[in-house]
């Protein structure tokens, strides 16, 4: 009988061991997207915001080119952002339709 015991929970131990490293490997794979993405990240902000600053030095004049790009990525994230809300779509609709309509309103307000 002990040596079932023994034979039992040395399997167990081993299949511990095996499934701590799987973890390992997973959480080590997991930190290693991690970190070439925050790598990638900085990279392109550093490269924006050289842009920007050489814009802004006058180095190179691009200010039309800059503010449609700018434009183009507000409207992106404002897709990607209706995309990715939790709500349905008619929902985010009436949201939107409720808010242009209130601001309207104050417009109205501000004008009369």
């Amino acid at each position: 009988m002990k040596s079932i015991l023994k034979s039992v929970l040395k399997a167990g131990l081993c299949m511990l061991d095996q499934a701590d490293s799987e973890v390992r490997d997973r959480v080590s794979a997991g930190v290693d997207e991690v970190s070439d993405r925050a790598r990638r990240t900085y990279g392109e902000a550093s490269r924006r915001l050289d842009r920007a600053s050489r814009a802004i030095q006058g180095e190179s004049d691009n200010t039309l080119r800059n503010t449609v790009s700018f434009l183009a990525g507000i409207g992106l994230g404002a897709g990607v952002a209706l995309l990715c809300a939790p709500t349905s779509g008619e929902e985010v609709r009436n949201s939107i339709r409720a808010k242009v309509w209130n601001i309207r309103q104050q417009v109205k307000e501000e004008i009369a």
